[in-house]
């Protein structure tokens, strides 16, 4: 779930190269994020922090809270400590840059 068209594009491909995984869905922002994974229930939800109409730190606490066992990976351009501090105390299981870790994601699918 990314505002940027262009990286949800680039996680689409990324995504389809790798057997027995299936996109159930792509949000452009926070609300359309909550409404999706509460429609879905996916089992790994992709998330980038700074979206529109709210941010990825209230949409990762909203998922652990409604469904702990959901895998939630952050993706941001902001990979700083403070960030990832935060993340890992609202439960993200996993953190990564977009300019240095994109490639990552394909391991934890």
């Amino acid at each position: 779930m990314d505002d940027s068209g262009v990286i949800r594009s680039r996680l689409q491909s990324l995504v389809s190269d790798v057997g027995g995984v299936t996109i159930i869905g792509m949000a452009a922002d926070a609300q359309q994020a909550l409404q999706l994974f509460q429609s879905a229930q996916p089992d790994l939800v992709i998330l980038d922090l700074r979206m529109p109409e709210g941010s990825g730190l209230g949409v990762l606490q909203e998922i652990k809270k409604r469904s702990p066992a959901t895998q939630v990976a952050i993706l941001t351009n902001y990979p700083y400590a403070a960030y990832r501090k935060r993340c890992a105390e609202f439960g993200a299981d996993f953190f990564f840059d977009k300019a240095t870790e994109f490639e990552k994601i394909k391991a934890i699918l």
